[in-house]
This record gives C-alpha cells, structure tokens and sequence, in this order.
C-alpha cells in the first residue's frame, strides 16, 4: 500500500509566540479527550506556559506602587497585545517543538504517565491516543514551530558569504501534507520573509533515502507533484498585500485556492468606535501629471495651509 511519504512529519503549524502555541497544544490535546495520554507535559508548561510569578511576600510600599502601576499601564494596552505580550504569557519567538501521535496506547512496562485529567498511568494499558511532547522531527507527526526557529535549523551561514544563507538538512519537510500559519498578522509584524523561507523549504526532494521504504511513498511524493497536494491555511484578523502574494505563491494545491472573509456589519466595525476631536478638512490638490505630485503637494501646503497655520 502507497499510503505514506518520505518522512514521519505531515502537519507543520507556524506561531508567533510560545504563548500562542501552549494554547493551541492545550485545546488540541483537550479535544482527544480524557483517555489521551501525554508525555512531558509538565516540561512543556515550564518552557511554553505563562511565566512563573514571583511572589516574595514583601510589604515594600515601592513594590506594592510598582504593582498597580504596571497593572495600570498593561490595561491600557488593552486585551490583543495582553494577550501576546503580557505578563502572564510566554512571548518568546525562537522555538520548535515536535508532537507525535500514537493510536491505541498498548499496555507499557510499567511507565507512568499522565492523562489530560492529571491522573497517573501505571501502564497497564488504555485506549486513546499517546501523545509525546518534544519528539525528533524524523519521528513527529506535527512540527510547531515559530518562523524564525525553524529557519535557524534548516538554513546556515556560508562560509564565503556571510549574509548568503544556504539550506541544510530539509528533509523531514519533504512531506508535508498541511501547513497552517498561525496569527499571520502578528507574523507579519516580526519579519514575514522567515515564513516566506519555511515554505519555500517544504514538499523538497529529500536528499537522504537510506531509511526511506519507497514501496509504501506515494506517487505523488515521487513525481515530484507533493506541493500541488498539500493544504496551506492562513489565518489573519486582516487582509495584507503580503500574506495574499505569500498565499497565491505557495498554494499551488490542485483544488485552487479559496480565501474566506468575515462580514462585519458596518454599525459593529472598529472605525465606529474611533472618536476623533480634531476637524478633519479634506482638500484636493490639482496637479497636471502623475510626476508631479509631490512637488504639487508640498507646493500647496506651502501656498495655502501653512500661511494659517503660522
């Protein structure tokens, strides 16, 4: 049976922060229910959870003062950028993370481990699905990762070149059937070119075939076509000329291409909620050819709105 690729790794989800991805690990494995068993877990809410807090007990009136002020400035922030960079999530972005998926938990040697619920295991066998946090990639079902980490692991600094940077060891991507990009709006706030690299990296011939079984690769996969059959999934809370040139470039599934927009109705828009106190005075400015548009605004502003304003 053809029911396999190159490699193990078949979901690849890029996140902005290790904020966003404890989340998304937390409500995936919730969904597999209580009968899941996980592995590293407490090692990975120490790395990827919200940031142990302090607390000393002092009574410094200073302290306390710093407190409510730190309080006082995170609630202007207001809750989208709390909810990334506050204080109690983790907002680091150089991370890579693998997660494999093992149906049918057999019965074990005697290995505790520790269902959804927080219950011990002893081994003795349960049904579900066995979930192991921190895997090789070679032996991960999913890779979650953020843009810049898994860059730092597939490409090098060349030799003669500092800034050319070459790909090295791109394999366990070769067979990637999904890749959902996360918060693609936060992404491209840090540096949209590092997911532009991870997806050029994807559905690449492997260049080492020594543990490969190529009666069980699919055709696909050895035609070279793995790209045409994968799903890439963007997310964004707005529509940006980069992440639709990014989507048009790397989606080459052979279904096409769907992009799907909320409606927000115009009375709950955001703009509705924007209350300016300043006039706003709109005035068109004539210029006789699209070269001179510049010149022809300043040359306005100079004639005619700063002489008021002076």
């Amino acid at each position: 049976w053809r029911d396999q690729g190159y490699t193990r790794p078949k979901v690849l989800v890029l996140f902005p922060t290790r904020g966003t991805c404890w989340i998304f690990v937390k409500q995936m494995i919730r969904l597999l229910g209580d009968a899941a068993m996980v592995d590293n877990m407490d090692r990975f809410d120490e790395e990827y959870g919200p940031p142990a807090m302090s607390e000393d007990g002092s009574d410094d009136e200073e302290e306390d003062t710093a407190r409510v002020r730190r309080k006082a400035i995170l609630k202007q922030k207001g809750p989208e950028w709390n909810e990334l960079f506050g204080d109690d999530v983790n907002d680091d972005d150089d991370f890579k993370l693998g997660m494999s998926l093992t149906p049918n938990v057999v019965k074990s040697a005697g290995k505790k481990r520790r269902n959804v619920a927080g219950n011990a295991d002893n081994g003795s066998g349960a049904s579900g699905v066995s979930v192991k946090l921190f895997a090789e990639f070679y032996r991960s079902d999913i890779i979650l990762s953020s843009p810049i980490g898994l860059k730092m692991v597939t490409t090098k600094k060349d030799d003669d070149d500092e800034d050319e940077e070459t790909p090295t060891d791109v394999d366990f991507l070769s067979s990637i059937d999904i890749c959902l990009v996360t918060r693609s709006d936060v992404l491209l706030m840090q540096n949209w070119d590092h997911v532009n690299g991870v997806l050029d990296c994807l559905n690449q011939q492997p260049k080492q075939i020594s543990d490969i079984d190529f009666s069980r690769v699919r055709n696909y996969f050895l035609e070279g076509q793995g790209a045409h059959w994968r799903q890439l999934i963007l997310v964004s809370s707005f529509a940006d000329p980069h992440i639709l040139s990014t989507f048009r470039r790397h989606s080459k599934n052979v279904e096409g291409q769907l992009k799907i927009k909320k409606k927000i109705p115009s009375d709950k828009a955001s703009i509705c909620d924007v209350m300016v106190r300043v006039k706003q005075v709109f005035q068109r400015v004539t210029c006789q050819s699209v070269t001179e548009v510049g010149s022809s605004r300043l040359r306005y502003f100079s004639n005619h709105v700063l002489p008021k304003l002076m």
